[in-house]
């Protein structure tokens, strides 16, 4: 695959196991519906993408866990300026974060979450939704997936025929951020545009 721009239009992490993708897939199997149950991964994910929003206009992060995933080396101000876009993004997380119960422990150093690296360089920045579902078996032609949403968004990854799609995040119409497995391996995440059909799957859940 060669990475390339939108025609027209995964930072090792030191970790701990935890509930990976692949076993989220296998709870809607046995029809568990997503909630509290997963908070410890939804919590993480959260908490990363409403900090990477301070950390994108300047924040100085007091707390151990912000300084360790986000570094502080070129922070300026304990005071950011956020757009009005932004401020309701972070009303949105928050209230999710209040959904999941959420209570990160921010004196820790190590975050629970898939590809950080990949994540902190997305330029559209997926919002974790309260609703999952997974595509088992991608059954349509080869599909980019994007850096962002955005005209001239990076190619960073690829959906292959045969591969699981998982849909956790909220939709940007007309695209949809997905997670990629592949022989029980997350492989990628990003935007695409995903065709509407159930026909476009050998499988659905959730």
């Amino acid at each position: 695959m060669n990475p390339g721009p939108v025609p027209g239009f995964f930072f090792a992490w030191r970790g701990r196991l935890r509930h990976s993708l692949l076993m989220r897939f296998l709870v809607f199997v046995t029809f568990i519906l997503s909630g509290p149950a997963f908070a410890s991964d939804a919590c993480h994910d959260l908490w990363f993408t409403r900090n990477l929003i301070f950390d994108r206009v300047g924040f100085c992060f007091a707390s151990p866990l912000g300084q360790a995933v986000f570094d502080n080396g070129d922070c300026s101000t304990r005071t950011p300026v956020l757009s009005a876009e932004q401020t309701a993004t972070i009303t949105r997380i928050k209230e999710r974060e209040a959904w999941f119960e959420c209570a990160v422990d921010t004196a820790d150093t190590e975050l629970l979450l898939d590809m950080p690296a990949l994540r902190m360089s997305l330029q559209t920045l997926p919002v974790l939704d309260t609703y999952e579902s997974a595509c088992i078996g991608w059954r349509g032609p080869v599909l980019p997936l994007f850096s962002g949403v955005a005209e001239g968004a990076r190619q960073i990854a690829e959906v292959r025929p045969g591969d699981m799609l998982l849909f956790e995040y909220e939709y940007r119409d007309p695209f949809s951020f997905v997670s990629v497995l592949r022989d029980n391996q997350v492989v990628g995440i990003g935007w695409g545009l995903v065709p509407n059909g159930e026909d476009i799957c050998s499988d659905w859940a959730g």
